[in-house]
């Protein structure tokens, strides 16, 4: 049974992007991991998410994360 789901390119080595660095010096993985996941529903979404407590307590649940620090990390 093939994924029901869609694509959207990114690059494969944007780990290496001087502002994904300093996100993840200071989060470390979950960091990488909250902007990730925020690209994906930011797609999902047709390219917007609102600034709310909405996003970041729906960005919190999926990711199992405290909402004051999705916040923070955004």
């Amino acid at each position: 049974m093939g994924k029901n789901a869609f694509y959207f390119s990114h690059d494969y080595n944007a780990r290496h992007d001087r502002k994904i660095a300093a996100l993840v010096e200071e989060y470390k993985s979950s960091g990488y991991g909250i902007f990730w996941a925020t690209c994906e529903m930011m797609h999902e979404e047709g390219d917007r998410l609102e600034y709310d407590n909405m996003t970041f307590s729906s960005i919190a649940k999926d990711l199992n994360e405290k909402k004051e620090y999705v916040q923070e990390v955004l």
